[in-house]
């Protein structure tokens, strides 16, 4: 807050990962840290995939810089996946068919919202609930399959991760390691 940069995008890059539960309040956490808060700032790193909204550090949305989004999922995932799998124990033995269906539903048609998903799998006669679909997609983000899609009129939606960030920035764990503790200290620290 002390020292604002010119956008969003460099707010999230400085801070790794931003809670990013509630859109709203989390877009005026990131705006004012910037010089000159708008609105369409973080909205246009998401539609652009320059920033995501994905499950990653705990079973919760954070924005994290596009780039960062893999190696983030690959240190963190096996601390947040046990909660998801946990919550869809229920669907243990569909959730390779769910898993693929959506992933073949976003391939052929990205940006898709949840609502968009639930009906597209209930017309294939996998009809699941709110929470359940939730916890899937949630799943689905954690294994770096699914991210963040363009926003259509301000609701978040859905696509591969492969198609929104082709060249994912790739870290080993110690190096991994290395970069969240020198990303939060310098963003964090005094």
């Amino acid at each position: 807050l002390a020292a604002p940069v010119e956008e969003a995008e460099q707010v999230v890059r400085s801070l790794l990962a931003v809670q990013a539960e509630n859109p709203s309040q989390s877009a005026w956490a990131v705006a004012t840290r910037t010089t000159s808060p708008r609105q369409d700032d973080l909205t246009g790193a998401l539609a652009n995939g320059r920033v995501l909204r994905i499950h990653v550090l705990r079973s919760t949305w954070h924005y994290v810089p596009a780039d960062d989004a893999q190696w983030l999922q690959e240190l963190t995932g096996p601390r947040v996946m046990p909660v998801f799998e946990q919550q869809l124990q229920p669907l243990a033995d569909r959730l390779d068919a769910l898993s693929d269906a959506v992933a073949s539903m976003l391939a052929d048609s990205p940006d898709r919202t949840r609502a968009d998903l639930a009906g597209a799998l209930a017309e294939q006669g996998e009809e699941l609930t709110g929470q359940q679909l939730m916890l899937l997609l949630g799943r689905l983000e954690v294994l770096g399959l699914v991210c963040s899609g363009v926003p259509r009129d301000g609701e978040h939606t859905y696509a591969l991760s492969a198609d929104r960030v082709p060249a994912p920035r790739r870290l080993d764990r110690d190096e991994a390691l290395a970069e969240i503790a020198l990303r939060y200290f310098t963003s964090h620290g005094p």
